[in-house]
């Protein structure tokens, strides 16, 4: 979300016209706020998804699962080469 709210303030603060800057902010936040790391469908049944997604969109990376276990990580690894 970090990374979303300072690309959002580079385009308010960018040189274009106003109405142009809120209808690219407005579209962008639409399209954003679909994605996984975003919002997420919390259920155990979608969580191996969740987090391989977050991964392939560099939200986290495979270090932050090191608390995790071995049979969550190897079924995120499978799905990471399944993309």
């Amino acid at each position: 979300m970090e990374k979303l709210i300072k690309e959002y303030s580079k385009l308010l603060y960018s040189p274009k016209p106003a109405s142009d800057k809120f209808w690219t902010l407005e579209d962008r936040i639409e399209k954003d706020k679909k994605n996984p790391w975003v919002l997420l469908e919390i259920s155990k049944s979608e969580s191996i998804w969740n987090i391989a997604t977050m991964i392939k969109k560099k939200v986290i990376t495979t270090e932050d699962l090191n608390d995790f276990s071995g049979e969550l990580k190897d079924a995120v690894q499978e799905m990471l080469e399944r993309f």
